[in-house]
């Protein structure tokens, strides 16, 4: 079967025509209905799942989902493509299919314009990329601790800002209106990325994101900024026999590579990995990974959603706490690869291990150290009359 590529407007419509409660509930999800613009749902999606719904919200106006827990607040809502993609573990082609079966509606037949929109795309991310990285001006990623051969592995390079990429890809034929739509130029016609150290992301072989990493935190605005944010830094080189080094940001993979620890991957945020990215790492045959995030309250929580995601595709994880307030590239530069080494393998849990530590953490040590004492003389009381145990254990299974 050929993909389409279907058109922003007919998506559209078609999610118009979606019931996103009707739809979650005829995946399995506990949905509750509201009287007001909310209906509520048991989150599926992060580790706080408990028996109420205090943090799922479905929009019934914007037909859009969001978990209150795991989803940044600046995050707006998802609709029922990325609930069919990232629940159900649908393609796009198949999730768009699917509703337009429930909604009666017929799938387009192929439209070789939007083909070759889609192609142009592909190439114009090609030419902005060999663009960048044409300009030099790898010193901050150099300050970093990336090194030169890495730098030139991934093909960094330097965005200069002003209109210079929006008149190179002119010269190939690209026109104002394709670059705005792609979001290589704003709504001004000025280049997206401005005084920036660039870094493709690939899929495939193909460029699907431009990262861009402010040189000049006091100038530029925001430090980080993906034309879309979407994708899984990293995933079309790592050998999947090997463990997967999951870090934050493209910062702390590269300058973990430039140590020797390569076959690593980044979502971009701590709380940017999707099930879609575990599914992806789970396609290449990834049975084993390590989540390496910073040491703070962002790296900590991000670690519980990415290795529930992980667990829930069969993959192996463990979590390597990193001391408070310090990221992988910092203790890298400042103690050395032997130092990162020798904490990660002191510090390594097994994901399940990590989750029942971090909920311990919620409990002061006077209920914990309450439970222990319970725990201790039933299993005494259960070794001293094993028959006693066995009753016991009968009676609670009853």
């Amino acid at each position: 079967m050929a993909r389409i590529e279907y058109t922003r407007e007919f998506v559209d419509n078609l999610l118009k025509s979606v019931n996103l409660t009707k739809l979650m509930e005829l995946h399995g999800i506990d949905v509750k209905r509201g009287h007001g613009k909310n209906d509520f749902y048991i989150s599926w999606c992060c580790t706080h799942k408990k028996d109420n719904y205090d943090h799922g919200r479905i929009d019934k106006n914007k037909q859009t989902y969001k978990c209150n827990a795991c989803m940044p607040k600046e995050m707006g809502g998802k609709n029922a493509i990325h609930f069919l993609r990232e629940y159900a573990g649908k393609s796009y082609d198949e999730a768009i299919r699917f509703l337009a079966k429930e909604a009666g509606v017929d799938i387009p037949d192929a439209d070789p314009v939007i083909s070759e929109t889609k192609r142009r795309k592909e190439q114009a991310l090609k030419l902005a990329a060999e663009f960048y990285q044409a300009q030099g001006m790898l010193e901050y990623l150099l300050s970093r601790g990336i090194s030169e051969s890495v730098l030139k592995k991934h093909n960094a390079g330097y965005a200069p800002g002003g209109r210079a990429l929006r008149e190179h890809l002119e010269k190939f034929g690209f026109t104002k209106d394709e670059m705005t739509e792609w979001r290589l130029i704003n709504h001004r016609g000025l280049d997206f990325h401005f005084h920036r150290a660039i870094l493709p992301v690939y899929l495939n072989g193909k460029v699907v994101d431009l990262y861009g990493r402010a040189t000049d935190d006091g100038k530029a605005g925001q430090k980080h900024l993906y034309l879309y944010g979407d994708q899984l830094g990293g995933v079309d080189k790592i050998n999947p026999k090997k463990i997967v080094k999951i870090f934050e940001s493209a910062i702390d993979r590269l300058v973990a590579e430039s140590h020797g620890l390569d076959n690593g991957v980044d979502p971009g945020g701590a709380k940017k990995f999707t099930s879609v990215h575990a599914k992806l790492l789970k396609r290449k045959g990834v049975d084993k990974a390590v989540i390496i995030f910073d040491g703070d309250k962002g790296g900590l929580e991000g670690a519980l959603l990415t290795g529930e995601l992980l667990e829930n595709e069969g993959i192996k994880v463990s979590v390597a706490r990193l001391p408070e307030g310090m990221d992988p590239a910092e203790m890298l530069q400042t103690q050395g690869r032997d130092a990162l080494v020798n904490h990660i393998n002191a510090n390594n849990q097994l994901y399940p291990e990590f989750k029942l530590f971090q909920e311990l953490d919620k409990y002061d040590m006077a209920a914990i150290e309450k439970y222990l004492a319970k725990r201790k003389q039933k299993e005494a009381t259960a070794a001293a009359d094993p028959n006693l145990g066995k009753m016991t254990q009968l009676k609670e299974g009853a």
